[in-house]
């Protein structure tokens, strides 16, 4: 299990500290109390200068033996307390010391130690054994130890409490001084934040609009000619939008800024400059290097796809070569440039993603399929004995094949659902053919077909959706594809009802004559299914 301190920044007493001041306030405490003072890490390293070290002290550190003592002692004395001094004899020297820990937000970092005295009292005989330890003479070690400062134990505990107030007080400080810290850094972060979110779009990350026409004011200067402007709209943003769902949809324009932002330079301006349009301004550009630009974007697009669909972008561009030109003009040649590129990419690209949309809708539910199949079928029969035209008779077929597309939209739980649907999944299937209207009208090739999808679940009485339309103010495509879809789905398997015979459904299909049908339609359909034993 990790540590829950593990994840949070190491405080340096030196970070925390003016290392100045702090030498003054520890060389004042020397001098007042006639102690050593220093402030060590929590390891025994020292931070500070040593203050007041008595010369006996400083000549056993010289030793190799003494100096490890003395690191130790200091490590020891010096370990983490919160709650009061730590007091004890040196390894080295037998003298008193005493450390008080500073703490910052339960981090220790550091403790200030104080000491080298003897008690009132004290064994000299006892303090020799540490000299021979250490290899000083014993003449040398009495002679430095006549100069030690003597003091009764109650004195120095009175001073290690003294202590322990000033290294809290130290702690104190320290801890107010980093949460101002914290509050100034978060403050700036969120102006940062504010400033950034204020320049730049949520979903992409690139420029917004606001900032990119800030930046083409700033940019138009004599000394950036030639500048150009690329302008980019995504093609079928909306389709799969209503194909697929907005998360389908907002990962197309992730793509498609990544996909940009690849391809230009750090000091080109990339924005989202609209609902599916990018614009980019080129400083010191010329049209020739602009179209490297577009082509080198359309290389990177080559191989992406959002649900199975080619990512793909309209350009267009326009350059500013003499200061006199108006900038904002420049910027219309390129977005009527981009628009006319569009007509001629969009349409294509449409009738692919359409075919792709059917194809995805009949894999991921092939009842749909076969169901599709079977009212297109039906479709084409009563069209021919209604006695359509060729033409409207291959319309009425594909609109057949075409009326549930809309499901694509619906989620899969529903679709494939065992059991009947609840008020609330019933909705949703409710929207299939508004969502295969919108989807069928941004291809002019079945935009003619789109509105018969719209109408397809209308009723003869104007009970039906999305409309409620009546009678006549229904298409007669329309309900020529209510008759098969009806007929195909109460003949066909569904888990949360029975299958009707022919003679059931046709029975059914009576008793909903002016109704859900239109009479005349409804009754040349009737004729048609008698008349036709393989239906």
């Amino acid at each position: 299990m990790k540590d829950k301190n593990e994840s949070r920044d190491v405080l340096q007493f030196e970070d925390l500290f003016d290392l100045d001041e702090i030498q003054k306030i520890q060389d004042s405490f020397s001098l007042a109390t006639g102690m050593a003072s220093i402030i060590v890490k929590p390891d025994g390293t020292p931070i500070t200068k040593s203050s007041g070290f008595c010369a006996l002290c400083n000549t056993i550190r010289q030793t190799e033996i003494g100096s490890g003592n003395c690191m130790i002692s200091d490590a020891a004395i010096g370990k983490m307390v919160k709650d009061g001094p730590t007091i004890q004899r040196c390894l080295s020297g037998h003298l008193l010391d005493a450390g008080a820990s500073i703490i910052v937000d339960d981090q220790h970092v550091g403790s200030w130690l104080v000491g080298q005295v003897i008690l009132e009292g004290d064994s000299e005989d006892k303090m020799f054994e540490y000299a021979d330890k250490v290899g000083i003479s014993r003449e040398t070690y009495q002679k430095l130890l006549s100069n030690v400062k003597r003091i009764s134990y109650e004195q120095f505990e009175n001073m290690g409490r003294f202590l322990y107030i000033n290294a809290k007080y130290l702690s104190e400080i320290a801890h107010q001084k980093l949460t101002l810290t914290k509050e100034v850094e978060l403050r700036i972060e969120r102006e940062k934040e504010i400033i950034y979110l204020g320049n730049h779009d949520f979903l992409t990350r690139l420029y917004n609009r606001r900032f990119f026409e800030e930046e083409l004011l700033r940019l138009d200067t004599s000394r950036n000619l030639p500048m150009s402007i690329i302008m980019g709209d995504v093609n079928g943003l909306k389709l799969i939008n209503d194909s697929f769902g907005h998360e389908a949809g907002d990962e197309l324009l992730k793509v498609s800024a990544n996909a940009i932002k690849n391809a230009c330079r750090d000091d080109e301006i990339i924005a989202r400059f609209g609902g599916d349009e990018f614009a980019i301004i080129l400083p010191k550009s010329s049209a020739a290097q602009v179209e490297g630009v577009i082509d080198r974007i359309k290389f990177s697009l080559l191989n992406l796809k959002i649900s199975g669909i080619d990512v793909s972008i309209a350009f267009g561009f326009g350059t500013k070569n003499l200061i006199e030109q108006d900038i904002l003009l420049t910027v219309k040649e390129a977005e009527d440039y981009m628009y006319r590129n569009k007509l001629f990419e969009s349409s294509s690209m449409h009738f692919k993603t359409i075919e792709l949309i059917s194809k995805v809708l009949f894999e991921k539910n092939g009842r749909e399929l076969l169901h599709s199949e079977r009212v297109s079928k039906l479709c084409e029969l009563l069209a021919l004995k209604l006695g359509f035209d060729k033409e409207h008779i291959a319309f009425l077929k594909t609109t057949g094949l075409m009326h549930d597309i809309g499901k694509i939209a619906i989620e899969d739980n529903i679709l494939n659902k065992i059991g009947k649907l609840s008020v609330d999944e019933y909705k949703e299937i409710k929207k299939h053919p508004e969502i295969g209207y919108r989807i069928l009208c941004s291809v002019s090739e079945f935009s003619e077909l789109a509105i018969h999808v719209l109408q397809h679940h209308e009723k003869w009485d104007g009970s039906g959706y999305p409309k409620g339309l009546k009678g006549e103010e229904i298409s007669v495509d329309a309900r020529i594809v209510a008759l098969a879809d009806t007929y195909d789905a109460i003949t066909s398997y569904r888990t949360y009802r029975d299958i009707l015979t022919k003679d059931e459904a046709i029975e059914e299909i009576k008793r909903c004559l002016g109704t859900q049908f239109d009479p005349r339609l409804g009754n040349e359909f009737i004729e048609l299914l008698s008349e036709n034993t393989d239906i």
